[in-house]
């Protein structure tokens, strides 16, 4: 499906009626690390319309000459959410490494379109010190798996705590595909471009009232996990959990865990009024 967005066109996957999901993928990604991880919990939560973009230059969504920032590619997001959920029906969003930094943007400019908050890995401050990252760290590894590997997947070597099929399988489902697609020379060029003017790491102007998750890996060497604690404050019904054995990917080498919490916060967010 596509959508035109500030003169752009918009990929998205659509799945499901309900109470409209809005998921943002990670940087370099598209929106298959979301369906890949999130589908399988919805079986068993019925009653939600998940709404999974291509952020711009990752997917099949093209990108722009005029997105220069980070605050053109929040104000897309923005102009996405507006036109897939028009009027004031209200979203629960979710946000992935990257996505996080960008969903907590939309927090900021948009909280009363918004019902439940969900951050995974959550890209928070890029100006972090690299020292106060966990070191990277294997907990398992399968030299079979290992030696399976193509060329342009052994990045996931120096990023996965747990190097085993099943979160190998994960990777090469929810990852490759977007890198094999991504613009990295405009994402790139973004990187290098203006962050975003919201701070997006501090306080918001009201506590936000909806259901949240923070999920973090205790070992993310990308990311780290700290970045996140000092949103509680912002966040009063947030469930903060920092998981042992798992780093960026998360929601593969903890997968147990991660479905119980987001099926624990969809719960809570089928009882707050929408």
């Amino acid at each position: 499906m596509q959508l035109e967005v500030l003169g752009l066109p918009v990929n998205y996957e659509e799945v499901g009626k309900g109470r409209p999901v809005v998921f943002l993928h990670g940087g370099g990604a598209d929106h298959r690390l979301m369906t890949v991880a999130f589908e399988p919990i919805f079986e068993a939560h019925e009653g939600w319309r998940r709404i999974y973009p291509d952020l711009p230059g990752m997917g099949r969504t093209p990108a722009a000459d005029w997105i220069t920032g980070q605050d053109d590619m929040l104000a897309v997001v923005e102009g996405f959410v507006d036109a897939v959920v028009p009027g004031n029906e209200r979203i629960a969003l979710v946000g992935a490494s990257y996505g996080g930094s960008l969903a907590l943007g939309l927090v900021h400019r948009r909280a009363e379109k918004l019902d439940g908050l969900a951050l995974i890995a959550p890209s928070i401050d890029d100006d972090r010190d690299p020292e106060r990252l966990p070191r990277h760290q294997v907990f398992a590894r399968d030299d079979t798996v290992v030696a399976s590997l193509t060329e342009d997947e052994r990045p996931w070597l120096g990023r996965s705590v747990v190097q085993v099929a099943e979160t190998l399988e994960f990777f090469r489902a929810g990852v490759m595909p977007g890198r094999r697609l991504a613009d990295f020379a405009f994402l790139d060029r973004l990187d290098a471009g203006p962050g975003l003017a919201i701070d997006v790491a501090g306080p918001l102007a009201a506590p936000f009232p909806g259901p949240t998750l923070i999920l973090a890996g205790r070992q993310d060497s990308v990311v780290g996990w700290a970045d996140a604690i000092p949103l509680l404050d912002s966040f009063p019904r947030a469930t903060y959990a920092v998981l042992d054995r798992a780093g960026h990917g998360v929601r593969a080498e903890q997968n147990v865990l991660f479905q119980a919490l987001v099926g624990e916060w969809l719960d809570r967010l089928a009882s707050h009024p929408g």
